[in-house]
């Protein structure tokens, strides 16, 4: 017969229904999970580099040094040497 379809033959057919939502916020929440963890690596690769990662002045450009007994007649005198050029002094306090 044409155009009859018997009602047997739809009984072999899988199933379709739509998910359920605690399928899908467990997906959502697994990608959350994902995510962060991801930006977390993230963010210790980049403190470790920063940590880690030798530093480097430019050229021609003298280094930061420490202000201590030992170090502060060195910088009095390339301070003085340096009286025909334009200085800068910055003085950074930890607390």
């Amino acid at each position: 017969m044409i155009g009859v379809i018997e009602a047997s033959s739809f009984t072999n057919l899988p199933s379709i229904r739509a998910k359920p939502r605690r399928y899908i916020m467990a997906l959502r929440a697994k990608r959350v999970v994902s995510l962060l963890g991801l930006l977390a690596l993230l963010c210790l690769a980049c403190a470790g580099y920063y940590l880690l990662a030798p530093a480097r002045t430019p050229a021609g450009q003298l280094s930061l040094i420490d202000l201590d007994r030992s170090g502060f007649s060195a910088f009095e005198q390339i301070f003085d040497d340096a009286a025909d050029r334009v200085r800068i002094v910055g003085l950074f306090s930890p607390t």
